[in-house]
């Protein structure tokens, strides 16, 4: 395809909490697979930090800053991962 316009847009909701460790892993992971396809679709991160007590959601921050396609989504307090996934469906802005 000619036009990026045209491509279809991923969603790809990551629920975290307290997962300092394996962001930039899980990042790593998945962009290098979504740049792989780039030329057919596009895509957005979209994480939700169920109010981690660690670091995840500074590197987070730091990678929505890095990255205009990562987004990331902070509660108030642990609402667990069933409400991440829904909060993420509901915010997401992908076609699939």
């Amino acid at each position: 395809m000619s036009n990026n316009a045209e491509r279809k847009i991923l969603s790809i909701i990551i629920p975290v909490y307290n997962e300092e460790e394996n962001i930039k892993t899980a990042y790593d992971a998945i962009t290098s697979n979504m740049d792989s396809i780039h030329d057919r679709y596009d895509y957005e991160l979209l994480f939700t930090d169920n109010h981690s007590t660690d670091n995840t959601f500074n590197i987070l921050n730091d990678l929505c800053q890095k990255n205009h396609k990562v987004k990331c989504l902070r509660f108030s307090r642990n609402f667990g991962y069933q409400k991440s996934i829904l909060t993420g469906y509901l915010h997401a802005k992908g076609d699939a």
